[in-house]
């Protein structure tokens, strides 16, 4: 179900951010290699969809088909999507996920040494189903841009 709703999702961004925002450019898993072993096959890093406002900045959302509600991100996500900040050069970085309601929450990643913050944000947006797809879609835009250039 997961991949259903990465592709649900990366469908919905690209026609609809792109009417709410021209110029917006959405692609689904950009790929970059991560790690390679002395020997055997390279590992590589893709975020499921990778986004670039016209302004310059790069996003990175990571969409999953879970449960999130009043719940942590697993750290396996938040170590994944602080990779992402680095090798994407994102701006913002996001789980998004269905959820019952749109609020987004957000937290930051501390540097090592006395818990310093070092700029970069993990939210997570939870996005409520709505029987009208359209409707649908045009939610999932509209917050999707609203988390982009909000603070």
């Amino acid at each position: 179900m997961n991949m259903v709703w990465e592709k649900f999702v990366y469908q919905s961004l690209r026609t609809k951010l792109a009417k709410l925002k021209p110029g917006t450019v959405v692609r689904p898993q950009q790929r970059k290699w991560f790690w390679q072993p002395d020997s055997g096959t390279k590992v590589h890093v893709v975020p499921d969809i990778f986004i670039e406002h016209p302004n310059g900045q790069t996003f990175v959302i990571d969409t999953k088909w879970k449960n999130l509600d009043n719940a942590k991100p697993s750290m396996e996500d938040l170590r994944q999507l602080f990779v992402y900040h680095d090798y994407f050069t994102a701006q913002k970085v996001s789980i998004l996920y269905p959820g019952e309601n749109s609020q987004l929450r957000k937290g930051r990643y501390l540097a090592p040494d006395q818990g310093l913050d070092w700029n970069k944000t993990c939210a997570l947006m939870p996005m409520p189903v709505d029987a009208n797809i359209q409707v649908w879609q045009m939610n999932l835009a509209q917050t999707t841009l609203a988390w982009m250039e909000g603070e």
